[in-house]
Order: C-alpha cells, then structure tokens, then sequence
C-alpha cells in the first residue's frame, strides 16, 4: 500500500512507498516545490526566480542551470559539476543545450554539446516537416503521408516500409517490417486495450506477451508467456510511481506534483538469495518538452544518453560511462517505451514512435477532433501525457486604443468532483494597428498541462506574439500563453470580434480571485478526460458561408 500526507494547503508533504521507504516534499511558502528527499537523503533542490520558474536543480554532485526566455521557454540548460563551495565548476559543462524559437513559438534548432546542431522546420498549418535529416508530409486530413497521398479514414496502411492492418474496430491488428521480416499480431479486450503481441521473424524464436489493466485502465502488468518473467506496475493517479521485476524495483521522482516529467529513478536490487542491494539514485536530464536526453549517477558520470527522431523513437543510447543494465523505459511524457514490441504504452493507447501516430482510435472519439490517431503535429512543442485539464470562459478587454489589460474569465469542467473557477489579469501589451476590440468578450479555452485542478497555473507570463494573428473570412486567429497555460492547439478563435494584436515581448499575468468548488461529475465511458492536442482546430471553425473547410486550410499564410 501506498500512503500520502498533505499540508493544510493542499501540498503532498510525504509519499510512503509500499517498501516503508518515506519521499519527503518541502516547499517555498508560495506553494512552489523546493526540496525533495528519501529518508532524509537529499534527491534534489530546486531554486526559482520572482515567477517561480526553476532556475537551478541539484542532481548528486552535479548542478543544473536553466535559462528561460521572456516568454517562459526553456532557452539554456547547463548541467556541471558542482564545487565543495556551492558553485559550479567545469565552466564547459557536462551538458549544455540551447534552443531557438521562431515568432510562432516553433523550435526551429537545438544547439546539443555532445549531438551537435539540429534544425526543425514547419508548413503554414503549423505542422512539422523536417527534423534534422528526417522529413514528413501529411494528407489534406493531417494524417502523416510518406508521399502526401491521402489517408483512407484516418487508418495509416503504408509507412517507410511498415506495414499496418487494423481490425474492424479500428485497433492495429498486425504490423509488418518489410526490411527485417519482423510481423507483429495483436489481440484487445472489450474495453480496445491491448491485452496480447505476438512477435514473429524467421531465425528467431516467436514471442508471446500479455498485458493487464485495472479499473482505471492503468497497466498494472507485462508478462512474457514463454518464461513467464513478469513486470508489475504500480501507480500514483495517472502517474507511473513504481516497477517491480525479477532484477530489480524502480521508484520515479517527478519535477513537480502535477508534472509528467521525470526527474529521478530509484533504483533497488536484488541478490540470487532475494536480498536487496544498497539503492542507487539516477537524475535525468531532459530537454524542452521534457524528454530524457541523459541518466547521470550520483557521482556524476553520465550512464545513459539518448538520440531521437522528430516523432520520439529512441534511435541510439550510449554514454561514456554506459551502463548495460541501465533502465530507462521513458520517452515522450508519461510514455513508456516496451522493448518487446517497440511501441510506448501512453495511458489509455499505445504510440507507434515509427510514424508518430496511435495504434488505438481516440476513446473519446470526435470529441478529440477528426483525426482519431494523430499525436500532436507539433511534437517538439506539445505533449499529450494523457489529457489536460481545459479552462473555458472569455476574455474581455479591459479599454480601447492603448491596451491596459485583459481580464479574463475562466472555468473548468467537473473533474473528480472539484470545478475551478479563476479570474485573471493579463497586462503589459498593446494593441498593433488596426486592432479589433471587442466589449462583449471573445470566448477562449485554455489548457494547462496539470492532471488536476490548480488556478494559480495562470500566475506568470502573458505572451501573444503580434505576427500570429491571421484572418479568414473575417475570423480571428491567433495563440495567447496565460503563466503556464497556452490556449487550446495552435490557433485561438477570436469569434467575437476580439483580436489584440498584442507586442511580442508580452506582459503579466495574475490570478486576481480563484475557488474551486463541487460539483456533479458526468459520467463517461471507457477513459474518463483522455483528449490529445489536435493542435490544428481550424476543423472546429464556424465555416463562413459558401466556404468549405478545405478552402479554409488552403487561405492559412505563415504566420
């Protein structure tokens, strides 16, 4: 059994592991993370800047530094050793990152001290096209296309030689490697998880595997049906908290209590008489999205290091002191990568990193938009750990000519009984020429990154580009940024005759009032709130008269 202690404000003060090992949180008196320990044995201290971002993070003996841009993105990371007197030495750096942003917000390179420079570029629709030396194409229904050739319901059959079947549910039901000869079979449940793999390829013996969920539709287990080794899965909410195996136990310690973002690996284990072994910390180090670039041990020696392509597929691990029985299953957020099959179990689907689409339609089906299988079009900028929590209300402004403010208001849905409510001020900006204001409200929805229900999310930064407002028979579009909250996929509707216009360098944003109180949940069927980012809501656009969808994508300029 697992326990928890909070604080009275709502703080997770302590995780008490099934082993009676105790993880122990403190925190600055804003409610920001500050400290994390196991037993007393120090995982990491966090130091934050005047908006509570983490500008430096203890890992062992080494030091990390982060650098963040005027609109919060993750610019620099410097990863050193760490001085007997608290400063880092080592100016070089064992690790060092930079990363550069378009005016859209779109990663277009990533300056890597180890892997060199890698540059990303996009369509006019947002969506990714190159990422270092890979390129992608995608039909008129954003399906990912080797050649652009349009997808037959949203069912991908073809892909830079793989080859996909589904069943008549929609689920994959076999995938064939022309080039290795490798065929994989798989079986669902009722409820379209998957629950068996069979793996084939000539010369080699097949293998077998079964897979188990709770209620929740959490994986609780793997089991290889030929040797019945078994891997056990223990959670904390939506969150992977441990994994038990013949080897070894591993518990994850993640950034912050709402973050899907791993910041260490405890691992335990075990002798041939069943004894555990002394445990052993390992820090990860991740980049702007919070994927695993690096393991380092308490020492500092780098023991694992990892090189993706564009959609998330480990294609190379190594280190200078590389270990081989490291463990590090961890790809995109909350996606854990099964070497068996090479797909990442991602909570209510699997991912198929090879073409960067799901092998299961969307549970919650058109609600999630019409593409049933894609991932984000964006995956250097957005995640999809499993769902966000949205934030619907309006925006009005606050006077004409020179902008003074916005004031925003905003609402959840009813999650687990609870429903938010938050008023917020964003200042700073100004209006470009021919802005548009509106005093009965434009309608806005957000998503802030959380499982749960936090207004202060919304305390921050407040961004909006100027160059990304575009017009399309007379509707506004554009993308704003509230704190740690950015306004749902890449375009905001500004369907009320709101648009700002506002300077890129932005302005403040600041929760002026918030409660949280009950409310009657809805029930749903089969995942709860599982929505991935569409990320392309021009298909939810209210069509302007004898104007298509279609002629709507193609009147879309760069912006």
């Amino acid at each position: 059994m697992t326990e928890y202690r909070y604080d009275i404000l709502g703080n997770r003060t302590q995780t008490i592991l099934p082993t009676g090992e105790t993880l122990n949180y403190l925190y600055y008196g804003s409610g920001h993370l500050h400290h994390i320990n196991l037993d007393g044995d120090t995982i990491t201290d966090i130091e934050r800047d005047d908006l509570h971002r983490p500008v430096s993070r203890s890992a062992g003996k080494l030091h990390t530094r982060l650098i963040s841009d005027p609109l919060g993105r993750l610019k620099e990371q410097l990863v050193q050793l760490e001085a007997t007197n608290g400063k880092a030495t080592e100016p070089k750096g064992l690790i060092k990152r930079r990363y550069h942003y378009d005016t859209n917000g779109n990663l277009v390179q990533t300056e890597d001290q180890h892997h060199g420079n890698k540059d990303y570029a996009y369509d006019p629709l947002g969506r990714i096209t190159r990422a270092g030396d890979e390129r992608f194409a995608f039909d008129p229904a954003h399906n990912i296309s080797g050649d652009g050739v349009k997808v037959a319901g949203n069912r991908l059959t073809d892909y830079n030689g793989i080859r996909y079947v589904y069943d008549p549910l929609g689920n994959l039901s076999e995938r064939h490697n022309d080039a290795t000869g490798e065929s994989q079979y798989y079986r669902y449940d009722a409820d379209n998880q998957l629950t068996e793999a069979r793996i084939e390829q000539e010369g080699r013996p097949s293998e077998h595997w079964h897979y188990r969920y709770d209620a929740l539709g959490r994986r609780v287990s793997k089991q290889n049906a030929h040797n019945q080794t078994e891997t056990r899965f223990l959670w904390e909410g939506s969150r992977l908290l441990q994994e038990y195996g013949d080897k070894a136990t591993y518990t994850y310690v993640y950034t912050e209590q709402g973050s899907y973002e791993p910041l260490a690996q405890i691992v335990q284990t075990a002798n041939r008489d069943g004894s555990k072994t002394d445990r052993q910390i390992l820090y990860y180090h991740n980049d702007q999205i919070g994927i695993p670039r690096e393991l380092t041990d308490a020492e500092g020696n780098i023991v694992w290091r990892g090189e993706y392509s564009g959609w998330g597929k480990l294609n190379n691990a190594e280190g200078a002191n590389l270990k081989e029985d490291v463990h590090q299953p961890f790809r995109l957020q909350n996606q854990y990568a099964d070497k068996e099959t090479g797909l990442h179990y991602n909570f209510f689907r699997y991912y198929d990193p090879h073409c960067g689409r799901f092998t299961q339609q969307d549970p919650i089906k058109l609600a999630g938009g019409y593409a049933l299988y894609n991932y984000s079009l964006q995956p250097m900028k957005f995640i999809d750990p499993l769902g966000w929590v949205e934030w619907k209300g309006t925006a009005y402004s606050v006077s004409a000519g020179v902008l003074t403010g916005t004031r925003f208001e905003l609402k959840t849905e009813c999650i687990k009984g609870k429903r938010g409510h938050a008023t917020v001020y964003a200042s700073g900006g100004s209006y470009g020429v021919g802005g548009i204001v509106g005093s009965n409200g434009s309608d806005v929805t957000f998503e802030d990154k959380l499982d749960h229900i936090d207004p202060n999310v919304f305390n921050g930064l407040y961004s909006e580009g100027s160059g990304n407002i575009t017009f399309i028979k007379g509707i506004g579009l554009g993308s704003t940024k509230l704190g740690q909250a950015e306004s749902k996929g890449l375009l905001t509707i500004y369907d009320r005759g709101y648009s700002v216009g506002l300077a890129a360098n932005g302005g403040k944003s600041t929760v002026t009032s918030s409660y949280i109180e009950s409310c009657q949940e809805k029930p749903k069927v089969n995942c709860g709130k599982c929505q991935y980012p569409n990320n392309y809501p021009i298909e939810n656009l209210p069509p302007a008269p004898n104007v298509s969808i279609n002629e709507m994508i193609r009147m879309v300029p760069y912006y």
